[in-house]
């Protein structure tokens, strides 16, 4: 048997079909190539977006001034208590003036006569509100001024420090009544209070002879 001739016609057919795919690809190619990158999601306004963890990753770890979350009520607590909120809530409050040196030494002349008279109340006129345990302090002086008939208190070798806003008076303190006699170094720091220059703290540093009863 000879071989059949396969028509031209067919082959012509199947060459034209494979030159229009080739042609259809190369043209797909060619758009693929040169499309433009897709835009960024476009998020309507109150629209919240969840990022996803690699996003997160990727995101800055500090914020701008613009997007950061006002500071809480704890928060400006905080900022309080810094040593610039502290200057700062101070700067319109001024501390109280203390005494000078020749005003307490006024006081101390006056304290001294008012316990020489036997003047309770007069004596605490010059003790402080905060004067620590005045109230018991009171009462013992009560007892003592009430018993005694004669009183008698000597100041000498007076040295008087001023400090920031105080005063503090260092001397020697001879004390004599009719039941009571005694002589100590005692140290009294004055400050400013309701009625002049009062007495805050007061104690007794050294006694010297201290004299039998």
């Amino acid at each position: 048997m000879t071989g059949q001739r396969v028509p031209s016609v067919t082959l012509t057919r199947v060459l034209i079909v494979g030159l229009a795919l080739l042609a259809a690809g190369l043209a797909l190619w060619r758009v693929r190539s040169t499309a433009p990158a897709p835009e960024a999601p476009y998020f309507p306004p109150g629209h919240i977006q969840i990022a996803s963890p690699s996003r997160e990753a990727e995101a800055p770890a500090s914020q701008s001034d613009s997007s950061a979350k006002p500071a809480t009520q704890k928060e400006n607590a905080t900022l309080a208590a810094t040593p610039k909120g502290e200057a700062a809530a101070q700067e319109p409050q001024k501390l109280s003036k203390g005494p000078t040196g020749s005003e307490v030494k006024d006081a101390l002349s006056a304290w001294r006569l008012a316990w020489e008279s036997r003047d309770v109340g007069n004596y605490m006129r010059f003790y402080h509100a905060e004067f620590a345990g005045r109230e018991n302090f009171e009462r013992q002086k009560n007892s003592v001024m009430t018993r005694a008939k004669t009183i008698e208190v000597a100041v000498e070798n007076l040295q008087l420090t001023e400090e920031s806003g105080r005063v503090r008076a260092v001397f020697l303190q001879t004390y004599r009544s009719d039941t009571y006699q005694s002589k100590e170094v005692k140290t009294q720091v004055w400050v400013t209070g309701s009625q002049g220059p009062q007495i805050l703290s007061e104690f007794i540093q050294a006694r010297r002879d201290p004299l039998a009863e």
